[in-house]
């Protein structure tokens, strides 16, 4: 089981990209507009099975190999590693996978695992941008959507699935 500590969904959609595309400039909604553009990254994430922006991400594995599989990818870096046996942090004696799915220990390292690391974003986020910010614009103007308006905005994401397919 993992765990998102963080997201960064500014790396997709910022509040002052977002503020012009709905055509605003008071401060007065930036909290909810941050919070629509997560909501619409999130809800494309969900539909399309894959993350879009980078998260830090917190597992504990019990380890049995040296290299070890983590459950969201791509690897962007590792950014602390501690284990059983030993309280200090081994993350400068670990290496990223060159596939960017795992991550190689010590040879010494068996046990309980705790492994913070930061995911990479999609790197087709970029074909996304449009959809994710009219899906924004429609939760900023409508604040509760009805079953019309979830199939129009599933429909936003649907040629991106085929693509990821």
């Amino acid at each position: 089981m993992y765990r998102v500590t963080s997201s960064f969904p500014d790396q997709i959609i910022n509040v002052e990209e977002a503020k012009g595309f709905l055509k605003i400039s008071h401060y007065d909604d930036d909290h909810f507009i941050k919070n629509c553009i997560s909501t619409a990254i999130e809800t494309a994430e969900n539909f399309l099975h894959c993350h879009i922006c980078s998260k830090n991400i917190e597992v504990t594995i019990e380890v049995k190999a040296q290299e070890v599989e983590m459950p969201i990818t791509p690897i962007k870096r590792i950014i602390e590693v501690r284990c059983d046996s030993t309280s200090d942090d081994i993350k400068d004696l670990c290496q990223i996978g060159l596939d960017k799915t795992t991550i190689i220990l010590p040879d010494n390292v068996k046990g309980k695992v705790a492994f913070t690391y930061q995911t990479e974003r999609m790197h087709l986020a970029h074909l996304l941008k449009h959809a994710l910010m009219s899906h924004m614009e429609i939760l900023y103007e409508k604040h509760v959507l009805s079953n019309e308006e979830l199939d129009q905005i599933s429909n936003f994401y649907k040629p991106y699935r085929k693509i990821l397919v």
